[in-house]
Protein backbone atom coordinates (compact mmCIF):
# COMPACT_ATOMS: atom_id res chain seq x y z
CA UNK A 1 0.00 0.00 0.00
CA UNK A 2 1.00 3.44 -0.90
CA UNK A 3 1.69 6.32 1.47
CA UNK A 4 -0.23 7.88 -1.16
CA UNK A 5 -3.22 5.34 -0.76
CA UNK A 6 -2.83 4.89 2.79
CA UNK A 7 -3.42 8.79 3.49
CA UNK A 8 -6.33 9.07 1.47
CA UNK A 9 -7.88 6.12 3.29
CA UNK A 10 -7.23 7.31 6.67
CA UNK A 11 -8.92 10.79 5.51
CA UNK A 12 -11.97 9.16 4.41
CA UNK A 13 -12.33 7.16 7.56
CA UNK A 14 -11.44 10.12 10.23
CA UNK A 15 -14.31 11.89 8.07
CA UNK A 16 -16.70 9.06 8.34
CA UNK A 17 -15.97 9.40 12.10
CA UNK A 18 -16.64 13.22 12.13
CA UNK A 19 -19.86 13.27 10.33
CA UNK A 20 -21.30 10.65 12.50
CA UNK A 21 -23.31 12.01 15.57
CA UNK A 22 -21.82 11.56 18.72
CA UNK A 23 -23.60 11.77 22.58
CA UNK A 24 -27.17 13.48 23.28
CA UNK A 25 -26.91 15.21 19.44
CA UNK A 26 -27.82 11.39 17.72
CA UNK A 27 -30.83 11.20 19.41
CA UNK A 28 -33.78 11.59 17.17
CA UNK A 29 -36.45 13.37 18.97
CA UNK A 30 -40.20 11.66 18.45
CA UNK A 31 -43.26 13.44 19.54
CA UNK A 32 -44.46 11.73 22.73
CA UNK A 33 -41.12 9.73 23.33
CA UNK A 34 -41.89 10.93 27.14
CA UNK A 35 -45.39 8.73 26.92
CA UNK A 36 -43.31 5.67 28.46
CA UNK A 37 -44.50 2.59 30.21
CA UNK A 38 -44.99 4.03 34.36
CA UNK A 39 -45.19 7.63 32.96
CA UNK A 40 -48.00 9.17 35.26
CA UNK A 41 -49.64 12.90 35.62
CA UNK A 42 -52.02 13.79 38.40
CA UNK A 43 -54.54 16.57 38.66
CA UNK A 44 -56.56 18.34 41.05
CA UNK A 45 -59.93 19.93 40.40
CA UNK A 46 -59.53 23.44 40.28
CA UNK A 47 -63.18 24.22 41.69
CA UNK A 48 -66.76 23.01 42.90
CA UNK A 49 -69.91 23.66 41.68
CA UNK A 50 -69.67 23.41 37.97
CA UNK A 51 -69.48 19.71 37.87
CA UNK A 52 -71.10 17.03 39.91
CA UNK A 53 -71.05 13.18 40.16
CA UNK A 54 -73.39 11.10 38.86
CA UNK A 55 -73.83 7.78 40.85
CA UNK A 56 -75.34 4.13 38.87
CA UNK A 57 -78.38 4.88 40.89
CA UNK A 58 -78.44 8.71 39.72
CA UNK A 59 -78.01 10.13 42.69
CA UNK A 60 -75.92 13.22 42.19
CA UNK A 61 -73.36 14.36 44.37
CA UNK A 62 -72.42 17.98 43.96
CA UNK A 63 -69.11 19.93 45.73
CA UNK A 64 -68.84 23.15 46.64
CA UNK A 65 -65.02 22.69 47.52
CA UNK A 66 -62.80 20.83 44.84
CA UNK A 67 -62.17 17.54 46.38
CA UNK A 68 -61.32 15.86 43.49
CA UNK A 69 -58.36 14.17 42.06
CA UNK A 70 -57.66 12.46 38.81
CA UNK A 71 -54.31 10.62 37.03
CA UNK A 72 -53.85 8.90 34.71
CA UNK A 73 -51.12 6.15 34.21
CA UNK A 74 -49.37 4.42 31.18
CA UNK A 75 -49.54 0.60 31.77
CA UNK A 76 -48.25 -0.32 28.95
CA UNK A 77 -47.09 0.95 25.35
CA UNK A 78 -47.16 -1.40 22.53
CA UNK A 79 -46.35 0.35 18.75
CA UNK A 80 -48.68 3.68 18.70
CA UNK A 81 -51.06 2.66 21.38
CA UNK A 82 -50.46 2.98 25.27
CA UNK A 83 -52.99 1.28 28.07
CA UNK A 84 -54.12 4.50 29.96
CA UNK A 85 -55.57 3.76 33.56
CA UNK A 86 -57.79 6.64 34.67
CA UNK A 87 -58.65 7.07 38.10
CA UNK A 88 -60.95 9.75 39.55
CA UNK A 89 -61.44 10.13 43.03
CA UNK A 90 -63.64 12.67 45.13
CA UNK A 91 -64.53 12.82 48.75
CA UNK A 92 -65.87 15.40 51.03
CA UNK A 93 -69.06 17.16 51.98
CA UNK A 94 -71.33 17.31 48.93
CA UNK A 95 -74.56 18.54 48.04
CA UNK A 96 -76.73 15.29 47.36
CA UNK A 97 -79.62 14.80 45.64
CA UNK A 98 -81.66 11.60 45.53
CA UNK A 99 -83.91 10.59 42.48
CA UNK A 100 -87.16 9.65 42.52
CA UNK A 101 -87.86 6.14 43.14
CA UNK A 102 -91.60 5.81 42.06
CA UNK A 103 -93.89 7.72 39.40
CA UNK A 104 -95.07 10.03 42.29
CA UNK A 105 -92.01 9.51 44.96
CA UNK A 106 -90.47 13.30 44.60
CA UNK A 107 -87.05 12.32 45.78
CA UNK A 108 -84.89 13.76 48.04
CA UNK A 109 -84.11 17.26 46.38
CA UNK A 110 -80.73 18.09 48.15
CA UNK A 111 -78.96 17.50 51.77
CA UNK A 112 -75.71 17.84 53.19
CA UNK A 113 -73.40 14.60 53.23
CA UNK A 114 -70.06 12.95 53.33
CA UNK A 115 -69.47 11.51 49.89
CA UNK A 116 -66.74 9.10 48.66
CA UNK A 117 -66.84 8.34 44.93
CA UNK A 118 -63.67 5.90 43.37
CA UNK A 119 -63.81 4.99 39.70
CA UNK A 120 -61.11 3.64 37.62
CA UNK A 121 -61.22 2.60 33.47
CA UNK A 122 -58.69 1.38 31.58
CA UNK A 123 -58.54 2.93 27.84
CA UNK A 124 -56.59 2.32 24.54
CA UNK A 125 -55.63 5.22 23.13
CA UNK A 126 -53.80 5.76 19.99
CA UNK A 127 -50.90 8.15 20.64
CA UNK A 128 -50.65 10.53 17.34
CA UNK A 129 -54.08 10.64 16.95
CA UNK A 130 -55.55 10.46 20.51
CA UNK A 131 -58.48 8.31 19.43
CA UNK A 132 -59.46 6.36 23.03
CA UNK A 133 -61.39 2.90 22.88
CA UNK A 134 -63.03 1.47 26.15
CA UNK A 135 -63.34 -2.31 25.45
CA UNK A 136 -63.12 -2.18 21.60
CA UNK A 137 -65.57 0.60 21.80
CA UNK A 138 -64.50 4.23 20.20
CA UNK A 139 -65.00 6.78 22.60
CA UNK A 140 -63.41 10.02 20.86
CA UNK A 141 -60.47 11.68 21.11
CA UNK A 142 -59.58 12.79 24.45
CA UNK A 143 -57.64 15.98 25.78
CA UNK A 144 -54.74 14.66 27.83
CA UNK A 145 -52.05 15.48 25.38
CA UNK A 146 -51.89 17.58 22.22
CA UNK A 147 -49.62 18.33 19.28
CA UNK A 148 -46.47 20.03 20.78
CA UNK A 149 -45.27 22.96 19.52
CA UNK A 150 -48.84 24.57 19.08
CA UNK A 151 -48.67 27.76 16.77
CA UNK A 152 -50.92 31.07 17.66
CA UNK A 153 -53.75 30.34 15.79
CA UNK A 154 -53.82 26.84 15.36
CA UNK A 155 -56.72 24.71 15.49
CA UNK A 156 -56.74 21.98 18.06
CA UNK A 157 -59.28 19.29 18.31
CA UNK A 158 -60.12 18.41 21.81
CA UNK A 159 -63.04 15.80 21.52
CA UNK A 160 -64.42 14.36 18.60
CA UNK A 161 -67.96 12.18 17.63
CA UNK A 162 -68.72 9.58 19.05
CA UNK A 163 -68.91 12.63 21.86
CA UNK A 164 -69.49 15.82 20.52
CA UNK A 165 -66.94 17.41 18.66
CA UNK A 166 -65.16 20.16 20.43
CA UNK A 167 -62.27 22.37 18.35
CA UNK A 168 -60.12 25.15 19.85
CA UNK A 169 -57.86 27.61 18.76
CA UNK A 170 -54.05 28.60 20.03
CA UNK A 171 -54.28 31.79 21.48
CA UNK A 172 -50.50 32.32 22.61
CA UNK A 173 -47.06 30.99 23.70
CA UNK A 174 -45.71 32.39 26.77
CA UNK A 175 -42.98 30.75 29.09
CA UNK A 176 -44.21 30.31 32.75
CA UNK A 177 -43.56 28.66 36.19
CA UNK A 178 -45.16 25.36 36.02
CA UNK A 179 -44.57 22.67 39.28
CA UNK A 180 -41.38 24.68 40.18
CA UNK A 181 -39.23 24.68 36.59
CA UNK A 182 -40.04 27.29 33.57
CA UNK A 183 -41.82 25.85 30.95
CA UNK A 184 -43.14 27.17 27.88
CA UNK A 185 -46.65 26.08 26.77
CA UNK A 186 -49.69 27.27 24.70
CA UNK A 187 -53.12 28.08 25.40
CA UNK A 188 -56.06 27.04 23.62
CA UNK A 189 -59.29 29.28 23.78
CA UNK A 190 -62.69 27.37 23.03
CA UNK A 191 -65.89 28.58 22.31
CA UNK A 192 -68.58 27.08 20.43
CA UNK A 193 -72.10 27.55 20.50
CA UNK A 194 -73.85 24.88 19.32
CA UNK A 195 -72.97 22.44 21.43
CA UNK A 196 -72.28 24.99 23.74
CA UNK A 197 -69.12 25.47 25.31
CA UNK A 198 -66.24 27.52 26.30
CA UNK A 199 -62.94 27.31 28.36
CA UNK A 200 -59.03 27.68 27.97
CA UNK A 201 -56.85 24.51 27.88
CA UNK A 202 -53.11 24.90 28.42
CA UNK A 203 -50.24 22.50 26.90
CA UNK A 204 -46.79 22.37 27.39
CA UNK A 205 -45.12 23.33 24.12
CA UNK A 206 -42.58 20.71 23.90
CA UNK A 207 -44.21 17.87 24.70
CA UNK A 208 -47.83 18.22 24.21
CA UNK A 209 -49.13 17.41 27.84
CA UNK A 210 -52.07 19.06 29.04
CA UNK A 211 -51.64 21.06 32.27
CA UNK A 212 -54.74 22.65 32.56
CA UNK A 213 -58.31 21.11 31.07
CA UNK A 214 -61.45 20.66 31.03
CA UNK A 215 -63.61 16.80 30.82
CA UNK A 216 -67.09 17.77 29.95
CA UNK A 217 -69.84 15.88 31.26
CA UNK A 218 -73.55 15.42 29.91
CA UNK A 219 -75.76 18.05 31.17
CA UNK A 220 -79.42 17.92 30.73
CA UNK A 221 -81.82 21.19 30.63
CA UNK A 222 -85.06 21.04 31.67
CA UNK A 223 -87.75 22.60 29.43
CA UNK A 224 -87.99 25.72 31.74
CA UNK A 225 -84.23 26.10 31.90
CA UNK A 226 -82.92 29.74 30.36
CA UNK A 227 -79.49 29.42 29.83
CA UNK A 228 -77.71 32.28 27.57
CA UNK A 229 -74.11 33.02 26.67
CA UNK A 230 -73.99 37.35 26.14
CA UNK A 231 -71.26 38.56 23.20
CA UNK A 232 -69.31 41.60 24.50
CA UNK A 233 -71.43 43.98 21.65
CA UNK A 234 -74.76 42.93 24.22
CA UNK A 235 -76.43 40.25 21.40
CA UNK A 236 -77.78 37.00 23.35
CA UNK A 237 -77.68 33.40 22.17
CA UNK A 238 -80.15 31.10 23.48
CA UNK A 239 -78.33 28.07 24.93
CA UNK A 240 -80.15 24.63 23.77
CA UNK A 241 -77.59 22.02 24.09
CA UNK A 242 -74.22 21.83 26.22
CA UNK A 243 -71.46 19.91 24.80
CA UNK A 244 -70.42 16.59 26.87
CA UNK A 245 -67.77 13.91 25.97
CA UNK A 246 -67.81 10.03 26.52
CA UNK A 247 -64.58 9.92 28.54
CA UNK A 248 -67.18 12.54 30.90
CA UNK A 249 -70.18 10.57 31.20
CA UNK A 250 -67.82 6.85 32.14
CA UNK A 251 -65.77 8.76 34.56
CA UNK A 252 -69.65 9.58 35.93
CA UNK A 253 -69.39 13.49 35.84
CA UNK A 254 -71.86 15.89 34.88
CA UNK A 255 -70.64 19.62 33.68
CA UNK A 256 -67.32 21.03 33.43
CA UNK A 257 -64.72 19.59 35.47
CA UNK A 258 -61.62 21.81 35.23
CA UNK A 259 -58.33 20.04 36.40
CA UNK A 260 -54.46 21.43 36.84
CA UNK A 261 -51.57 19.29 36.73
CA UNK A 262 -49.67 18.97 40.38
CA UNK A 263 -47.71 16.23 39.64
CA UNK A 264 -45.77 13.61 36.75
CA UNK A 265 -43.10 11.00 37.55
CA UNK A 266 -42.85 7.30 36.77
CA UNK A 267 -43.56 4.16 38.25
CA UNK A 268 -41.95 1.05 38.06
CA UNK A 269 -45.08 -1.59 36.59
CA UNK A 270 -43.23 -4.99 36.89
CA UNK A 271 -40.08 -4.72 34.64
CA UNK A 272 -38.97 -0.99 33.31
CA UNK A 273 -36.81 -3.26 30.48
CA UNK A 274 -39.37 -2.34 27.92
CA UNK A 275 -38.78 1.44 28.80
CA UNK A 276 -35.31 0.89 28.54
CA UNK A 277 -35.59 -0.65 24.98
CA UNK A 278 -37.50 2.00 23.93
CA UNK A 279 -35.50 4.46 25.07
CA UNK A 280 -32.46 2.85 22.80
CA UNK A 281 -34.16 2.71 20.01
CA UNK A 282 -35.45 5.96 19.80
CA UNK A 283 -31.38 6.98 19.81
CA UNK A 284 -31.04 5.91 15.81
CA UNK A 285 -28.15 5.30 14.85
CA UNK A 286 -26.17 7.18 17.54
CA UNK A 287 -26.15 4.04 19.93
CA UNK A 288 -23.82 2.28 17.36
CA UNK A 289 -21.21 5.32 17.46
CA UNK A 290 -18.60 3.68 19.75
CA UNK A 291 -18.76 0.56 17.64
CA UNK A 292 -18.34 2.05 14.62
CA UNK A 293 -15.26 3.96 16.11
CA UNK A 294 -13.36 1.19 17.40
CA UNK A 295 -13.74 -0.30 13.80
CA UNK A 296 -12.42 2.45 12.49
CA UNK A 297 -9.54 2.34 14.80
CA UNK A 298 -9.36 -1.39 14.03
CA UNK A 299 -9.29 -1.18 10.80
CA UNK A 300 -6.54 1.88 10.44
CA UNK A 301 -3.92 -0.16 12.96
CA UNK A 302 -4.40 -2.88 10.59
CA UNK A 303 -3.41 -0.56 7.28
CA UNK A 304 -0.62 0.71 9.06
CA UNK A 305 0.81 -2.22 10.06
CA UNK A 306 0.33 -3.80 6.51
CA UNK A 307 1.94 -0.66 5.46
CA UNK A 308 5.08 -1.30 7.43
CA UNK A 309 5.20 -4.80 6.66
CA UNK A 310 5.21 -4.32 2.93
CA UNK A 311 7.77 -0.92 3.37
CA UNK A 312 10.13 -3.00 5.45
CA UNK A 313 10.03 -5.76 2.77
CA UNK A 314 11.84 -3.93 0.16
CA UNK A 315 14.63 -3.09 2.75
CA UNK A 316 17.88 -5.94 3.87
CA UNK A 317 17.32 -7.15 6.83
CA UNK A 318 19.69 -5.89 9.89
CA UNK A 319 18.55 -8.08 12.54
CA UNK A 320 19.46 -11.76 11.62
CA UNK A 321 22.88 -10.95 12.21
CA UNK A 322 22.68 -8.95 15.21
CA UNK A 323 22.48 -10.68 18.65
CA UNK A 324 19.47 -9.98 20.79
CA UNK A 325 19.63 -7.36 23.31
CA UNK A 326 18.50 -10.23 25.99
CA UNK A 327 21.84 -12.85 24.68
CA UNK A 328 24.53 -12.88 28.02
CA UNK A 329 26.73 -14.67 25.62
CA UNK A 330 28.20 -18.14 26.88
CA UNK A 331 27.25 -19.44 29.79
Amino acid sequence: MSHKIFSSLLFFLLTISFILPVGAESTVIHPYDWLVKGFYAKYEATHGLFWALVFPNGTKARFPEPNATLWWTVMDRIDTFVLLNITLIANGTAWVATPPKEENDTGIPMEGRFVTYNKTIVLQVDISSREAFLEGQPIGIIPFWAEPFGDPGEEIVLSSPPSDEITGEVSYVRTTDILGKETKIYGVRVLQLDPYTRGTFIFDWHTGLALYLTIFGPVKLSPEAKCTYNFPNGTTYNITRYASTKLGEILGLEGEFTIILRETGTINIEEENDVNMEEKNDMGIGIYHPYILILIVAILVTALALYKRKRAGRQPSVNATQPSRFHRGGS
